[in-house]
This record gives C-alpha cells, sequence and structure tokens, in this order.
C-alpha cells in the first residue's frame, strides 16, 4: 500500500484525465432557445427575412444591411419557469424566477460616396444574445422499490475490495482522490458506497470484486432536488452590405461563452422501520465553463410586389469546455435500536481534462411579406442535425463511443416559425408560433420545443419600447440512477421581456 499512499497526498484540487462527459452535454448545449428582443420574440424569431432589428444580426447576418441609419438596442426580461415532476405517479410542481439582460447591440451603417457603384452601403454590427437560459429549479418526490443502493452497487462490480477500504495513515479524501486519479468516477462513486455502508463485498477478501446492497425489503420515499443556474451566450461581429437595390449580404463572427452550475440532492428514506439503512443523502455539484467560436452566413433579396427572400447557414460551434465535480454523501443506519450517522465528505474538487464538443450547424430559409405600411407576415423554416454533434478528441475510445451514440440516437430535425405585426399610429401589435422537433429519433425522452408569443411596441421619435410575453414547452424524461427510477419533466417558461431602441 506504500505506493497508493505516496500518490494519496490530500489535496483541495484533483485533476482527472478520466472523461465524465457523454452524449448527454452534447444535447444540453445544442438545444437553444427563441432569442433576440422583445420585437423579434413576439414574432416567434420568425425574422430571417426582415432585418432592421439589432438584435436579428443574431438570426441573419444581412440583416444589419436593411438598416436605412444606426441604431442602438436592448433588452431584458423575466423568466417564470413552471415544472411539473412525475414520478411513480406521485406529481410535484416547482417554480422558478430570474431576471436577466436578454440582449444588446447596435449597427452603424455607411452609405457608399461612389453613386455610381452597385455597392450601395456598408453596415457594422455588435450583438449580445442570450442563447439558452440554463436556470431552473425541479423537486421531486415519490415511493420507488429501487433503492439507490442499486446504483452503487452497480458501479462497485468489478473493483476490487482493496481500492474501496481504508488502511493505516489513509484518509477519505486521500483514497478519493487516488481512486480519481487512477480509475476515474465510477471507482469514486463505489468507494463512497462501501464507506457509507451502501454497499457490502460478497466475501471479506481484499481481492474480492463483486458487491449486495444493503438495503433492506420495503417501500423506499425519494426525494430529488436539481437547482441549475447559467446561459449561453453569444457575441456577435458582424459585416453586412448592399449590392443594387434588392441583395443584402452578411456575415457574423461569433464567441460563444457558457456557465452553466448545477447542484442535485437525492434523499431517500425507509418506509420499514426494522431496516438497518433509514435515511441516506447523496449530493453532486457541477460546475462548467466553455467558450466556443462559430460563424454566419445570409442573404436576404428582395422579391417584385412587397415579398422577401432569406438564405442563412449557421455553422456548427466548436467549443473547448471544462468541468468540476464535487460529491458529499451521509447515511442514518439503525445500530441495535441506535441511529448511527455517517457522514463520507471527500472535500475534494475533480478538474477533469478541457474536453472538445462540436455542436451542430444549422440552414434556414425565411419568407416574408411587407403590406406597405401597415405590417407585416413572417415565415422561417430550417433544419438542424443533431447527429452531427461530436465529442472529443476522438482519439480518445470514451469520447469514440458517446459519439456513436449520438449517430445512433440523434437525428435531423426541422424547425418552423411564423410571425406577423399590425401597424397603426404608433403602436405595434405583434404574434407568432413555432415548433421545433425532438432532437432524438425516441422522441419520449425530449419532446419537441412548442411556444406562442405576442407582444406590443410603441414608437415615440428616435426611440422605440416594446413589450412581449412568451411561452415555451418542453417534456423530457430523465433518469435518476437506474432505468426504472425515471422521472418525467413537464417545463414550461412564461417570459415577459421589454427591449428599448434608439434611432442613432
Amino acid at each position: 500500500m506504500a505506493s497508493r499512499l505516496l500518490l494519496s497526498v490530500c489535496l483541495s484540487l484533483v485533476f482527472l484525465p478520466l472523461s465524465a462527459q457523454n452524449n448527454l452535454d452534447a444535447l444540453r448545449y445544442s438545444l437553444l432557445d427563441i432569442n433576440g428582443s422583445a420585437r423579434v420574440q413576439a414574432m416567434g424569431g420568425a425574422f430571417s427575412a426582415l432585418g432592421g432589428d439589432v438584435s436579428s444580426i443574431g438570426i441573419n447576418p444581412a440583416a444589419s444591411a436593411v438598416f436605412l441609419d444606426s441604431q442602438g438596442s436592448f433588452g431584458f426580461g423575466l423568466n417564470t419557469q413552471n415544472n411539473a415532476q412525475s414520478y411513480f405517479g406521485d406529481v410535484t410542481n416547482s417554480r422558478d424566477h430570474h431576471l436577466g439582460l436578454i440582449h444588446a447591440g447596435g449597427v452603424l451603417v455607411a452609405e457608399n460616396a461612389q453613386i455610381d457603384s452597385p455597392w450601395r452601403k456598408v453596415s457594422f454590427g455588435f450583438n449580445v444574445n442570450r442563447q439558452s437560459d440554463l436556470t431552473g429549479e425541479f423537486i421531486t418526490s415519490g415511493v420507488s422499490q429501487t433503492s439507490i443502493g442499486n446504483f452503487f452497487q452497480e458501479q462497485a462490480q468489478g473493483i476490487p475490495l482493496s481500492d474501496l477500504q481504508l488502511y493505516s495513515g489513509e484518509s477519505i479524501s486521500s483514497v478519493y482522490r487516488y481512486l480519481g486519479e487512477t480509475q476515474g468516477t465510477d471507482a469514486q462513486n463505489a468507494f463512497l458506497g462501501y464507506q457509507g455502508y451502501i454497499i457490502d463485498p460478497l466475501i471479506e477478501d481484499p481481492t474480492n470484486t463483486a458487491y449486495n446492497t444493503t438495503a433492506g425489503p420495503g417501500g423506499l420515499r425519494q426525494d430529488f432536488t436539481e437547482y441549475n443556474r447559467g446561459e449561453i451566450q453569444k457575441y456577435s461581429l458582424n459585416l453586412g452590405t448592399q449590392y443594387g437595390q434588392s441583395l443584402y449580404l452578411g456575415i457574423n463572427f461569433n464567441s460563444h461563452t457558457l456557465n452553466f452550475r448545477s447542484q442535485t440532492q437525492f434523499r431517500e428514506f425507509a418506509l420499514n422501520p426494522n431496516n438497518t439503512n433509514q435515511a441516506l443523502v447523496f449530493e453532486n455539484n457541477l460546475g462548467v465553463n466553455g467558450e466556443g467560436f462559430s460563424l454566419q452566413l445570409g442573404a436576404i433579396y428582395l422579391l417584385p410586389k412587397r415579398w422577401r427572400l432569406s438564405f442563412t447557414y449557421d455553422s456548427p460551434t466548436w467549443w473547448n469546455i471544462t468541468e468540476e465535480t464535487a460529491q458529499y454523501l451521509q447515511t442514518n443506519r439503525l445500530i441495535n435500536n441506535e441511529n448511527v450517522v455517517t457522514t463520507v465528505n471527500p472535500e475534494i474538487l475533480n478538474v477533469f481534462d478541457t474536453y472538445q464538443l462540436r455542436t451542430p450547424g444549422k440552414i434556414g430559409a425565411g419568407l416574408a411579406y411587407v403590406f406597405k405600411q401597415h405590417g407585416v407576415l413572417s415565415l422561417e423554416y430550417g433544419q438542424k442535425n443533431y447527429a452531427n454533434a461530436a465529442l472529443g478528441p476522438r482519439s480518445y475510445t470514451f469520447y469514440a463511443a458517446e459519439n456513436k451514440k449520438i449517430e445512433q440516437h440523434f437525428r435531423n430535425a426541422t424547425m418552423l416559425k411564423m410571425g406577423g405585426e399590425y401597424r397603426w399610429n404608433v403602436w405595434r401589435l405583434r404574434g407568432g408560433l413555432w415548433h421545433e422537433q425532438s432532437p432524438l429519433k425516441t422522441s419520449r425522452n425530449v419532446g419537441d420545443y412548442i411556444g406562442q408569443s405576442m407582444g406590443i411596441g410603441y414608437s415615440y421619435g428616435l426611440m422605440t419600447i416594446d413589450l412581449t410575453y412568451l411561452r415555451a414547452e418542453r417534456k423530457r424524461e430523465q433518469v435518476l440512477f437506474m432505468e426504472q427510477n425515471q422521472i418525467s419533466k413537464q417545463q414550461i417558461n412564461n417570459v415577459m421581456m421589454c427591449s428599448i431602441t434608439l434611432s442613432l
């Protein structure tokens, strides 16, 4: 054991060569919300063929070239998230409120001094859009016949008992750290389960590699809470131009940032008062930071009789992502009619190697009709092949296996957006609808993304104020620790948003 002791000096930071990332990460960071200004969101995000809104640069880079003068805009919103979770027939509701900046940016327009040139003007833009709101709170409770002890048992199979035991001079922190460095997260989970008396070896032999759960008979009350905080932001540098009377072209150079924090807590209580294992608390903390890059190309063409046509291409986003995890376990056992509390707290932060993620690109087309000064109708269609997502470096066997799962289970999803605006003097009335297919071939796990929106705008001189309400819904299935312990989620986002636009 001397070699293990030498490697097991207790530190507060662990660098793990093994990865904890999987295809679910690729899915989480590929799903994007309807985003943009209050005006854009009020029309269901169907703005590809219109332009003339600062935030629409993030949809179609050619939008900046439509501007007749320079503008600046910003918008903020209040997100009220209603979540309903079903677990073994028990339904639990939770709600979360949070306020934040949703978009900000500006456009500068320069006319070409050469009157006879077909290149009429050039535009420069900068735009910040919140692409995905990752904040939310989920609370689940129900009665199950399957203990989380089965999870720890599964994690421990094949690991020698000698790796899970404490020897002279060792501590919980040092062994947990050593296992993370040499074997990864499965071994760390097994260690927690053994030290918390949730699993026992079949035989008391250092070479033993098979384990049983110590969970007793009877039902189990299980509570699960999940607190998420974070967002995905996109920062766009834009260049646009107008060619002739009818063609607008643009390109975006995008920088993306990812910030995500998640805390999950699982609690289990035995309904049988005679069981040795009466209760446990298992807590996991996750911190994620990432930086990404992408490109966008776009065009808007003015057809006869006030029709507009658009084409867009969004490249994949290439991410570099780092993750940190921490764990905690506490068990309550009934020993000789006395309650014995065991706390297994390694006080170790697992820091994983930076990994690569490529989220899928998108192609789209839009069609709009302008009713002179009275309003517009707009339609947008897009395709996004989630099967093109990939984890890396690809030389790692683990990532190759996860990418195979992505190819097998993810699909090419279509999206349809429609919206309209009616203008009456200084007032604007708007409405929108959208529908995006599930990214999975079996949509039971992640459902379609659907929503409705409405809004009002008021224009006064050089300033426009827009207010919007939108409702977006998606259903999900989430496995807690075993396939039979699955949560059905219905997540509904209600967003109240305000944007202010200034003409310069």
